[in-house]
């Protein structure tokens, strides 16, 4: 037994080498400082601490069981290896692709078309089995120093021990939950190099405390970022005349509520521009749709954006212009935080709105810019606005404005919800918001100078109401159409009607406003995974989701969803599993390269 825990400490200290060297030879070196190295030390013992209990519990269990010391040492040997083998090879791979080892890589490696993916020369196949060579030797190296040390150890020294890793784990997350709200680059971009590393974020505490945030991250030089966007500079020729943009934006927009009689002041006004009818946002959550609506790429840069403090190039070339930037949430902006992350450049920024109720606070957001546009108008300078209602999303709503659709819930009671219950009295409930926000829009519809005012009108992510049979209510839970498919509407000064049935996404937003009103003349693969709204080529291995939770839809729509824990599903659109779907290695390669073209 002593010598199982011997074994433990050494194989703990030793991949937390591994782990070092895995910093040591990545691009995030460079961004490393003094106190950044010291974290990632003590955060690489920690994780490699937990992730060996694996090995040394077998080992004792079996100990216990036969009380044969030469089986427990050849079992805790072998596994401790291939835990540091499987280590070697994640780093690797994280050095590929910027993920850790999952079902994609897998399938990468024993998928169809695998050997246009990856070609394995024979000084290569040599080379790693020198190393894993190598590692087997150490492993075994270290079992026999640990039978020397295990006569030094007894279970005071034991606990000592035990103790100080668990005061590590401790310090290091509450090291880690500061970093975070304080945007320590070092030590969050260390952080990630961690395989399934998740440590602890309190972002609000430290806000409800009164601790400050960085207002910009300066770095010593323009090499020290491991982050490339925009790829290349942006090059605009400023037009003669700029339009003002508004963004109106419904959390939860399901596209079955834009009905001529659910939403008719919105109907009315898709009926006379264009309207996209198969319009996808790129996640099924508020922060990754939001994030790729203003950045156009894929959420997995949210971290690294957020301590870098990166602005969207959209909002650069509006800042540049001039443009009086205005925000109306009627959900606080601090969380997620949109504030840190999205609008950090924009000056006087509203954080929150004021209001005992969601319906209070949407009223006020629709109001509030209503009265704000003759001002705008006046001025010498074109306005972007983004009001973003929340009513569809929170379910907030005074009794006397839920006639319309009934028998409806009063509130939304999540505890009632399962697989077979009639959903109408939920959605009736969801209709009667959507019908209060129409009335809303219509007031501004009303206000806006459409002739020199470009108007989206879409939501940041759908809303299910089980329509698949498989008890998904709401969103965050799938990728398929009813959680991120959304209504879209673009108006545009002398917009003619016109119903667009090809696929859409979020990601097409940023382009065409910057190609088509600010003149830029960069490829949009300079700062964009999208296309031209106009434009009707395939959308399809559409990126969606956020960095642990993500998936690509394929052509059909099949969802290749790949879950936090690294595994991978795959379904069709009406979330029935397809046990026999064969990915495109080689498909499946060009898509990772271009969610991850933005790295250096």
């Amino acid at each position: 037994m002593k010598k199982i825990v011997s074994y433990y400490f050494l194989t703990s200290i030793a991949l937390t080498v591994f782990f070092v060297y895995m910093l040591a030879t990545n691009s995030v070196a460079q961004i490393m400082n003094f106190g950044g190295y010291v974290y990632y030390v003590f955060a690489a013992l920690m994780h490699s601490s937990i992730i060996l209990l694996i090995p040394m519990l077998v080992a004792t269990i079996v100990y216990k069981l036969t009380r044969k010391e030469k089986i427990v040492s050849i079992i805790d040997i072998v596994l401790s290896t291939l835990i540091a083998i499987l280590v070697y090879v994640d780093m690797q791979v994280y050095s590929m692709y910027r993920f850790h080892i999952n079902g994609f890589v897998i399938n990468m490696i024993t998928g169809p078309n695998a050997a246009q993916v990856f070609t394995f020369d024979i000084k290569l196949i040599l080379k790693v089995a020198l190393i894993f060579a190598f590692i087997v030797i150490v492993y075994i190296a270290l079992w026999k120093a640990a039978v020397k040390l295990s006569n030094y150890l007894n279970i005071k020294k034991n606990v000592i021990i035990f103790s100080s890793l668990l005061l590590i784990a401790i310090v290091v997350n509450i090291t880690h939950a500061f970093a975070h709200y304080r945007m320590n680059v070092a030590i969050e971009k260390s952080a990630k190099l961690l395989p399934y590393y998740f440590p602890l974020t309190a972002n609000t505490m430290f806000l409800n405390l009164g601790f400050s945030v960085p207002e910009h991250i300066e770095f010593s030089d323009g090499e020290r970022s491991d982050v490339n966007y925009p790829l290349h500079e942006i090059v605009a020729n400023k037009p003669d005349s700029l339009p003002s943009i508004v963004f109106l934006f419904i959390d939860a927009w399901s596209r079955r509520a834009l009905t001529e009689d659910c939403m008719p002041n919105v109907y009315k006004f898709a009926e006379q521009n264009l309207w996209f009818k198969n319009h996808f946002s790129c996640s099924n959550g508020t922060r990754s749709s939001i994030f790729t609506t203003f950045f156009s790429i894929s959420d997995k840069y949210w971290n690294d954006f957020e301590v870098e403090r990166k602005s969207p190039i959209f909002i650069e070339q509006m800042l540049k212009n001039n443009y009086n930037i205005r925000v109306y949430p009627s959900a606080s902006l601090q969380n997620p935080p949109f504030n840190r992350v999205i609008f950090h450049r924009v000056d006087s920024l509203r954080v929150e709105t004021n209001g005992k109720t969601v319906y209070d606070r949407d009223s006020t957001i629709a109001a509030d810019f209503v009265n704000d546009i003759e001002t705008l108008k006046k001025s010498d300078n074109p306005f972007f606005a983004f009001v973003f209602f929340d009513l569809a999303h929170s379910y907030e709503m005074p009794a006397d404005k839920m006639e319309k659709y009934q028998p409806s819930w009063k509130f939304a009671d999540y505890s009632a919800l399962n697989k077979d219950m009639d959903p109408t009295p939920f959605f009736n409930l969801y209709k009667n918001c959507c019908h209060q926000i129409d009335k809303m829009l219509a007031k501004i519809f009303e206000t806006i100078n459409l002739e020199n005012t470009i108007v989206i009108v879409s939501g940041d992510h759908g809303q299910e109401f089980n329509e698949n049979n498989r008890n998904f209510w709401g969103h965050n839970g799938n990728f398929s159409k009813y959680q991120i498919g959304v209504p879209f509407i673009f108006h545009y000064p002398n917009c003619k009607a016109e119903t667009i049935t090809y696929r859409t996404t979020h990601y097409d937003i940023v382009p065409t406003l910057l190609k088509n009103y600010f003149g830029v003349e960069n490829p949009i693969e300079d700062f964009s995974l999208g296309h031209l709204l106009t434009d009707s080529v395939s959308r399809y291995w559409q990126i969606v989701g956020s960095e642990l939770n993500y998936a690509f839809i394929t052509e059909g729509d099949t969802i290749i969803e790949k879950f936090p824990d690294g595994s991978i599903e795959i379904t069709d659109p009406q979330l029935n599993y397809i046990s026999d779907y064969k990915i495109n290695s080689v498909k499946l390669q060009e898509t990772i390269n271009k969610m991850n073209a933005f790295y250096k």
